[in-house]
C-alpha cells in the first residue's frame, strides 16, 4: 500500500512521551500509528460537526493559534509516514467536521499518553508497558505462595506422592493395554483424546481396575536382577 510522508504540529510534550513509549515497547513508530489512526478517525467522523467560528476557537484553546502562544505548550513538527487512504480519510473527516487535523493527532496522542480526558481509561501505552517490562504485574499470589516459581521447590514427601501417583497411571495404562492387546503408548494417546468424564469411567471399569490391582500386587514382589548384572 503507498504511503506519503506528512507531518503534524502538536504539543511537543505528547508526542516526545509518545515516541518514549513506543520505543519502549519496540513498536515501530508509524506502523502502530498507521492502525491506530484508522480507528480514531472513525470516533471522529461521528461527532457533530463544528462552525467555523469553533473551529478557530479550538486551535487558539490549544495553543496553535496566531494570535497568543499558551503559557506551557510549546509546539513541535511531528513527520510520519501513512497510508495514502489513511490521509485522505483524515482530512476528509477533519474538513467535514471542522476540526483542526493536528488537533486530532494531538488529541489522539493525549489519550494514547495520559488515558481519555472525558472518560475512565487510563494510558493504553503505560498499561502495555508495565504489562511488557513487569510481565507479573497483574500476577496475584495464593494465600501460602512466596514466589510465583513455588512449584519448583518439592519436599521429599511431595515427590514420593507424585512418583507413587506417576507409578499407578502407569499401571493402569499396562493395565489397558494388557486388556486390548496393544502397546501401552497407544493407550496413551487414546486416553489423552478422551474427557476427564470418560477417562474416568474406564479407569473406574471393573477390569480395569481388577487387573491393575494384580500389576500393583506383582510389582510389589522382590525380583532379583542380580543375574543381569554380568
Amino acid at each position: 500500500m503507498l504511503r506519503v510522508r506528512t507531518t503534524f504540529t502538536v504539543n511537543k510534550s505528547y508526542w516526545d512521551s509518545f515516541t518514549d513509549l513506543i520505543d519502549r515497547l519496540k513498536l515501530r513508530r508509524d506502523s502502530y500509528l498507521n492502525h491506530v489512526l484508522r480507528q480514531e478517525v472513525k470516533e471522529l467522523g461521528v461527532i457533530r460537526p463544528n462552525t467555523e467560528n469553533a473551529e478557530a476557537f479550538l486551535k487558539e484553546e490549544r495553543g496553535h493559534g496566531d494570535i497568543w502562544e499558551l503559557d506551557g505548550v510549546e509546539l513541535t513538527k511531528a513527520s510520519m509516514s501513512l497510508d495514502k487512504d489513511l490521509l485522505d480519510e483524515i482530512n476528509r473527516v477533519c474538513a467535514d467536521k471542522h476540526v483542526p487535523r493536528d488537533i486530532f493527532l494531538e488529541e489522539c496522542l493525549s489519550f494514547l499518553v495520559q488515558g481519555a480526558a472525558n472518560g475512565s481509561c487510563g494510558s493504553p501505552l503505560n498499561a502495555a508497558v508495565e504489562l511488557l517490562e513487569t510481565p507479573r504485574a497483574q500476577y496475584v499470589y495464593s494465600n501460602d505462595e512466596k514466589s510465583a516459581y513455588d512449584m519448583l521447590s518439592l519436599s521429599d514427601d511431595e515427590v514420593e506422592r507424585r512418583r507413587n501417583e506417576w507409578n499407578e497411571e502407569l499401571l493402569v495404562i499396562e493395565a489397558i493395554a494388557q486388556l486390548k492387546g496393544v502397546d501401552m503408548s497407544s493407550i496413551t494417546k487414546a486416553l489423552n483424546k478422551c474427557t476427564e468424564e470418560k477417562r474416568k469411567q474406564i479407569i473406574d471399569n471393573p477390569e480395569v481396575k481388577k487387573l491393575t490391582k494384580k500389576l500393583r500386587e506383582k510389582q510389589e514382589t522382590h525380583i532379583d536382577l542380580s543375574d543381569l548384572l554380568s
